[in-house]
């Protein structure tokens, strides 16, 4: 379109449908969506779009259809092929979904996400080794990618290696998914704890809080002092832990702490595995 002429009535209701949609107004980029694809049937990206709106209301099978239609009309568009993958997992179409990822990595090798979500559903299928074996050789190619490394640790972890798997489960720090903890004292990265004060801090949510607390005794046996950093809701709970000798949600910042050990990092003391 050149500079100065006006815009069809077609392209300001995609314009329109984006941009709603992009704001998080789903309710209103919706009816946007329909009526744009009334008149331009043809256009698989607004398919596309209208397939992960369905998807993040959690409307999977209008979503398979919209991304259908996505598909049948820009079959070699690569965000085409994301969305259509990322939906088909949801529901366990694992395998229609690696396909469509190892075709867009057929142009575009380096694509490191698409190289993480198909270790992903090399997991769903329950296929641990060939993910394990797919994500090492992804991580060799792309070091500092943190997906790639946390897909690896939950596909050691599921096939057993609990040593391997979280090793690399340090990934999730590096993730938009955790926040960073700010804790006045040094992190514990595996030196001798004999006679030392040490506080676990709460991570992600109170069923993993739950889980890892068995884990206290193994730290007491290799420390002096157990302080357990806790989440309110869990204070009550935690009140008397196994293998803390204080379980507190609130900390003075004068406290002496030797070193302080994320709750999920408590395996990392002598859980192993066959690796």
């Amino acid at each position: 379109m050149s500079a100065g002429q006006p815009q069809s009535p077609e392209a300001r209701l995609r314009q329109e449908a984006v941009a709603a949609h992009k704001a998080g107004n789903l309710d209103e980029a919706l009816p946007l969506y329909t009526r744009y694809l009334a008149r331009v049937p043809q256009d698989g990206g607004i398919w596309s779009n209208l397939g992960a709106l369905f998807r993040s209301r959690g409307q999977s099978e209008q979503a398979i259809r919209a991304h259908m239609r996505a598909y049948e009309a820009t079959p070699e568009a690569p965000g085409v092929k994301g969305n259509f993958a990322n939906t088909l997992t949801d529901i366990g179409r694992y395998e229609e979904a690696i396909a469509l990822r190892r075709q867009i990595l057929s142009k575009s090798p380096d694509d490191v996400q698409q190289k993480a979500l198909i270790g992903r559903g090399l997991r769903g299928l329950g296929e641990y080794q060939a993910a394990i074996n797919h994500l090492a050789a992804a991580l060799e190619a792309h070091p500092t990618d943190a997906e790639i490394e946390l897909q690896l640790a939950f596909a050691h972890l599921g096939a057993g290696n609990y040593r391997a798997g979280f090793h690399h489960y340090h990934a999730r720090w590096r993730t938009s998914e955790m926040k960073r903890q700010d804790i006045p004292y040094p992190r514990w990265r595996g030196e001798d704890l004999t006679s030392r004060t040490v506080l676990v801090t709460p991570e992600q949510g109170f069923g993993d809080a739950v889980l890892m607390t068995r884990f206290l005794p193994w730290l007491k046996q290799r420390c002096g002092k157990v302080i357990c950093l806790t989440e309110r809701p869990m204070a009550r709970l935690f009140s008397q832990l196994p293998g803390a000798d204080i379980c507190t949600s609130e900390l003075r910042r004068d406290e002496p702490i030797d070193y302080y050990l994320p709750l999920m990092d408590l395996p990392l003391l002598g859980l192993t595995g066959p690796e």
